[in-house]
């Protein structure tokens, strides 16, 4: 089982190893149900690409998380959905 406490810390711990503090906040929901987690990122000012992809490799490698898929429904907040590997 995913605890969303644990991969909310691990998103925020990342973020701020690398310096960015242009997050505002983070939301998680895990759906055991479907086997997803959604992880919402507000942002103020845009970040790269690259950083992204490092967050869900490191996601990934931690909590067993792979098939990723992003998604922005407004302008500032980007959803990232990975699947929970059983």
């Amino acid at each position: 089982m995913v605890d969303q406490k644990n991969v909310k810390e691990a998103v925020k711990g990342f973020f701020k190893s690398r310096g960015i503090v242009n997050i505002r906040y983070v939301k998680v929901n895990v759906n055991e149900h479907e086997g997803l987690i959604h992880i919402g990122i507000y942002i103020d000012k845009p970040i790269s690409l690259t950083t992204l992809v490092d967050l869900t490799t490191e996601l990934s490698s931690k909590f067993k998380l792979s098939n990723w898929l992003i998604y922005a429904p407004h302008g500032r907040l980007i959803r990232l959905t990975g699947s929970i590997i059983k």
